[in-house]
């Protein structure tokens, strides 16, 4: 009966230890030609204290090996009529630089602008290199943050 059980268990424990790479937590490389998986997130604003201003940051992080991005982080303030723009700034990274070879501080991308009352959000748009349309990430709304 043991004997049995080993036999069976002996095919289930190769394919773990022949497939390392399909339960790595840091992306293994991309396979069949595709292109990377990437996943860009609006951070919620925050109050810098050392700064006195408001922060807006957007993070990314692709599969292995990384791709060519163009990341637009912009810092929104909710009024009447909409969301109006007060800070913002274009990125570019490729490579490595966008996989979890990085730090998340290292994948992450921050704009400020001066305190003021309201209500803020953190909007991003990116776009991968050669492709048709960006994408866009809007973030959390946030108000009352300066004091």
């Amino acid at each position: 009966m043991v004997a049995v059980r080993v036999l069976l268990l002996t095919p289930v424990l190769a394919a773990l230890v022949a497939t390392p790479a399909a339960c790595d937590p840091n992306n293994g490389p991309v396979t069949g030609g595709g292109e990377p998986y990437c996943d860009v997130i609006a951070e919620p604003p925050d109050y810098s204290r050392t700064a006195k201003n408001i922060t807006g940051a957007g993070h990314f992080t692709c599969d292995r090996p990384g791709a060519q991005l163009s990341v637009t982080v912009t810092l929104q303030h909710q009024t009447p009529a909409g969301w109006v723009q007060v800070a913002g700034q274009q990125f570019s990274v490729a490579g490595a630089e966008t996989t979890r070879d990085r730090t998340r501080a290292q994948r992450t991308r921050q704009i400020s602008a001066a305190c003021g009352p309201g209500t803020y959000r953190v909007f991003v748009t990116w776009q991968r290199a050669g492709a048709n349309a960006p994408q866009e990430v809007p973030g959390p709304r946030v108000g009352d943050l300066c004091p």
